[in-house]
């Protein structure tokens, strides 16, 4: 039986993340088939309460950090698999910055680029306004000369660019070698920029997200 949105609406109001529910289910084997399914029939109780699977949720639930003796505390974010700190950047803003759970040898990696990172945050927010801003004006140029448009000041740009958007967030994947930082401001523009790059602080692609 096929559950319709409206149903759907129903149990994701009555089940939470990260809880303990008994349901009852319908045991289902096609002829054939190697598996076997279990389908909901009810929800039973959405708060339950079991003398083994309670004490495993909340000993689940104990934050978990990722310790720097200069950085301070990433705290683990279970839904996407990653560390994650809030730090004060340029102009009293915050930004996010996170690396993924990997292997030991790829998280020093990753804190070693964000300390670098960190040392000169003036520096680096110059840096990737500058970049992304140069990438996007170069690209949007090309564009109107094949449409026999006007080009815009490129200089003029940039200055506009690096007064009105900032860095949101610097997400890290040491394991692949990339990193993603995000800049925006929805007050004058609705979409964000993405620039990309690797650990050696090197600046690969800039765009448009549309996400």
């Amino acid at each position: 039986m096929k559950i319709d949105e409206k149903e759907m609406d129903y149990y994701k109001s009555i089940l939470k993340r990260e809880s303990v529910v008994k349901l009852k289910v319908r045991y289902e084997k096609e002829q054939g088939e190697e598996l076997a399914e279990f389908l909901l029939a009810d929800i039973i109780d959405s708060n339950y309460k079991d003398e083994d699977l309670t004490p495993m949720l909340k000993e689940y639930l104990e934050p978990i950090y990722y310790k720097d003796e200069v950085l301070g505390d990433f705290l683990y974010n279970r839904m996407v698999g990653s560390f994650d700190k809030e730090f004060d950047w340029v102009n009293n803003r915050k930004i996010l910055v996170a690396f993924d759970d990997a292997d030991e040898y790829y998280k020093e990696r990753a804190v070693n680029f964000i300390r670098n990172i960190f040392s000169d945050i003036e520096y680096w927010d110059n840096k990737i306004k500058d970049y992304s801003a140069r990438s996007i004006i170069n690209q949007g140029n090309k564009a109107a000369s094949k449409r026999g448009e006007n080009r815009v000041d490129e200089r003029e740009f940039v200055k506009e660019f690096a007064n009105k958007i900032d860095l949101i967030e610097i997400i890290i994947h040491e394991k692949e070698n990339y990193v993603n930082y995000r800049l925006g401001n929805k007050r004058v523009f609705p979409l964000d920029v993405i620039v990309e790059g690797d650990l050696t602080a090197k600046f690969t692609n800039a765009f448009v997200s549309q996400f």
